[in-house]
C-alpha cells in the first residue's frame, strides 16, 4: 500500500534572504513589488499555499518545503494564505518559521471563497516567478527545482507537474483498486489545453497577470473551477503551459475521502454544472443532452453488470453514470449541488 508520505531524497537547506529564523514578514514586507527581483541576478519563485482548517497537514507540508533543493539558481519564500476565519493555520506557520531559515508570510482571508484566497496569495506574494501547492499535498524535495527547470529550458509561460494520491493503511482497498483518485498524467514538454490544468502543483511567470486585480474569479470559489477559468482566459491570451513529469506532488487522501458518498456527490456538482453551461445553446444542446443520455444508460447498465466484480469497478463506472445524469438535468435548467462541500 501506497506510504501516507512520498519517499524522500536528497535534501538541502534553500537560501535565505536574510531574514532571522522565527520571525515572520508583516503583510507590507510580504507585498513588495515584483520588480524587486530577481534578486542578485537570481530568479525569486513566491510559493503559494491556500489553507483552510488544516493545520495537522499544513506542518508537514512546510517541513517537506523547507527542504526543497535550489543548487543555488534562485531564491524561493513561502506564502500561506488561511482561508478559515478562526486562523488555525497561524500556529503551525509561526512555529515553522520560528525554526526556518525559508522566509514565511501569513495572511488570511476572512470570507470563504478558495478564488478570494488564491487571488490574496498572489498580492502577498514576492517574487518574478509564483508557484501554487495545496494544503493536502506533500512534495518531493526536487519539486521546485524541478518545475523551475523546465519553465526556464522551455520558455513557456508555467508549468504544471503531475498530482498523484498518496493513502493511508487504513484506506479502503476498493478506492485505491478504483483510480478514482488518479489524474491524467503526461510526457514531459506535452503542451496543455485548459482543461487539462489546475493549481495544485504549477510555476508560472508573474507578469502575465500583472494587470489582473483578480485573476481567479471570485465568482466559482463555492463552485469550484475557478483555476480552468484562469488558465483558459491565459491561454486566450496566447501563454503556453507545458507539463514537467519530474516534479511530482503526493496528495493525502483524507478519510472524509473513504466514503463512495463523496464521489457521487463530486460527480453530481461537476456534471451538473457542466450541464448549466449548455443550458443556453438552444437547439444545439439537445444533441449534447442526448448523449449524455446515453452515456447515462450505458455507464447505469455496466455499473449493474461490474457490481458482481467489485465495489472498484462499479464505482468507477457509477461516477461516470451519475455524471451524466448530473449534466442532464443541469442542461434542463436545474443544478443539483452548485457548491463543494469540502472546501
Amino acid at each position: 500500500m501506497t506510504s501516507i508520505f512520498p519517499p524522500d531524497r536528497m535534501t538541502r537547506m534553500s537560501g535565505s534572504d536574510g531574514r532571522p529564523p522565527g520571525t515572520l514578514p508583516t503583510k507590507d514586507e510580504g507585498t513588495r513589488d515584483a520588480q524587486d527581483y530577481p534578486q542578485g541576478g537570481k530568479d525569486h519563485i513566491g510559493v503559494c499555499i491556500c489553507t483552510y482548517k488544516r493545520p495537522r497537514l499544513l506542518a508537514p507540508l512546510l517541513e517537506k518545503l523547507g527542504r526543497q533543493r535550489t543548487e543555488g539558481m534562485f531564491f524561493f519564500s513561502l506564502h500561506v494564505v488561511d482561508n478559515d476565519p478562526m486562523k488555525s493555520a497561524e500556529g503551525p506557520v509561526a512555529e515553522f518559521a520560528r525554526r526556518s531559515k525559508v522566509p514565511v508570510t501569513y495572511d488570511n482571508e476572512t470570507v470563504q471563497n478558495i478564488a478570494l484566497t488564491r487571488n490574496r496569495a498572489v498580492r502577498a506574494a514576492e517574487g518574478n516567478i509564483l508557484a501554487f501547492l495545496d494544503d493536502d499535498e506533500l512534495p518531493v524535495d526536487d519539486w521546485l527545482i524541478q518545475l523551475y527547470l523546465s519553465f526556464r529550458r522551455s520558455g513557456a509561460a508555467g508549468v504544471l507537474g503531475p498530482v498523484r494520491p498518496s493513502f493511508p493503511p487504513e484506506a479502503p482497498a476498493w478506492l485505491i483498486k478504483s483510480r478514482l483518485c488518479d489524474r491524467p498524467s503526461h510526457v514531459s514538454g506535452t503542451v496543455l489545453n485548459y482543461l487539462q490544468t489546475r493549481t495544485g502543483n504549477i510555476l508560472f511567470d508573474r507578469s502575465i497577470i500583472n494587470a489582473e486585480d483578480t485573476p481567479f474569479p471570485p465568482e466559482r470559489g463555492r463552485t469550484g473551477g475557478e483555476d480552468i477559468a484562469f488558465f483558459r482566459t491565459m491561454m486566450a491570451r496566447g501563454h503556453v503551459f507545458i507539463w514537467c513529469e519530474e516534479a511530482p506532488v503526493y496528495e493525502i487522501v483524507l478519510p472524509e475521502r473513504f466514503k463512495r458518498a463523496y464521489y457521487i456527490q463530486k460527480s453530481l456538482r461537476i456534471g451538473g454544472l457542466s450541464g448549466a453551461k449548455i443550458h443556453d445553446l438552444g437547439s444545439g444542446k439537445w444533441r449534447v443532452l442526448f448523449r449524455s443520455g446515453c452515456a447515462t444508460a450505458g455507464y447505469g447498465f455496466l455499473s449493474a453488470v461490474s457490481a458482481l466484480i467489485g465495489q472498484h469497478v462499479f464505482m468507477r463506472h457509477f461516477t461516470r453514470a451519475v455524471y451524466h445524469l448530473g449534466r442532464i438535468v443541469g442542461g434542463l435548467g436545474f443544478v443539483p449541488i452548485r457548491e463543494r462541500q469540502d472546501y
